[in-house]
């Protein structure tokens, strides 16, 4: 008979088939559960007594753990930081611990990019004023019918849409990474990609290296001041939370974007809020957010200079397919008796 590998987690048909060769897979239906319950949890681990289990937001805790020390050996996240699960507890338990390193990197790098364009072109509040009917023409006004091109222009649009959103291109602007790790150095290249000249604050890369990657290295200030576009990359510290905040905001040019897509405590909601209220900066674009998800009288709402999304930088389909190669990498080394290739305790 064969071990049981829980599954509350999505993989795809090939890595289900891989590690099927192993273990007995059981995928509970509540693996969209993020918000499961210790003693819902601790049930569900009881009644299956999986060896392995591969989860994705569900919380670990120390009890969870505890409770399922007996048959529990290893678990897989397919997330790149396993920051659900008591790494601590789970080493002391004696319970492996595996991730899922780099799954949405592309993912997150191709989000930063979109974020940047929509900012540039006003890509979003223009697809909002022609839904809403904004910059539409009533029914019975005569159609244009010349078959050429034309500004959106009538009686009834106060302001041209030609020049209510001619933005700015991104060709030949300068991009700020605030971090250089492994999705900083994936989004470089795409931004030289598009003409723009890239640079980097990071205490731990040196100029040397930012070099040979074809970047240029800045204190922070400096970059602030300097990049059209800052996108953060860096990882929630004691010394990077709230990173950018009322001084941090007077360093940047005023006609320069905000973009977010690491961690929402990277930044100072209220402090953002007065940057884009006075023009301290010309706009920004958050995938995440202090507090999440955004209640519905959320004041950054009211900001129309600011690109809400809700935190799906990296969802795409093709996560799934990075993830579950990796999971499925742990989860057959740990059937084979070797060190899991992304061991992280």
């Amino acid at each position: 008979m064969k071990p049981k590998f829980l599954l509350l987690a999505e993989l795809d048909s090939e890595s289900l088939e891989r590690i099927g060769e192993y273990f007995d897979v059981v995928r509970h239906d509540r693996w969209r559960d993020q918000a499961i319950s210790e003693t819902d949890l601790i049930a569900i681990l009881d009644d299956l007594r999986p060896v392995v289990m591969a989860l994705e937001a569900q919380p670990l805790t120390e009890k969870v753990l505890t409770a399922a020390r007996p048959y529990l050996k290893a678990v897989t996240s397919v997330r790149t930081t396993p920051a659900n699960i008591d790494l601590d507890a789970a080493s002391r338990l004696g319970i492996a611990v595996s991730s899922a390193p780099g799954r949405n990197a592309m993912a997150v790098v191709e989000m930063a990019m979109g974020l940047m364009l929509c900012c540039a072109r006003m890509i979003p509040q223009a697809y909002m004023d022609v839904k809403t009917r904004g910059i539409t023409i009533p029914p019975g006004t005569p159609r244009n019918e010349s078959g050429k091109d034309v500004v959106w222009h009538s009686p009834v649009i106060p302001v041209p849409a030609y020049f209510k959103y001619s933005g700015m291109e991104i060709s030949g602007k300068t991009l700020g990474l605030v971090g250089f790790g492994a999705i900083g150095k994936m989004l470089a290249p795409k931004a030289r990609a598009f003409d723009m000249r890239v640079l980097v604050y990071d205490p731990y890369v040196t100029g040397e290296t930012a070099e040979s990657l074809g970047v240029e290295k800045r204190e922070l200030d400096e970059l602030l001041a300097e990049a059209d576009f800052v996108s953060l990359h860096a990882k929630v510290t004691a010394e990077t939370a709230k990173l950018m905040n009322r001084d941090r905001f007077r360093h940047m040019k005023k006609t320069a974007y905000l973009i977010n897509t690491a961690r929402g405590a990277l930044v100072d909601e209220d402090a953002l809020r007065e940057a884009l209220r006075d023009g301290t900066i010309a706009g920004a674009a958050l995938d995440v957010y202090e507090y999440e998800p955004l209640y519905s009288d959320s004041p950054l709402l009211d900001a129309e200079n600011l690109i809400v999304i809700p935190h799906i930088g990296g969802a795409t389909r093709d996560v799934v397919r990075h993830q579950s190669r990796l999971v499925a990498d742990n989860a057959v080394a740990f059937a084979r008796g070797e060190k899991l290739p992304n061991q992280v305790q």
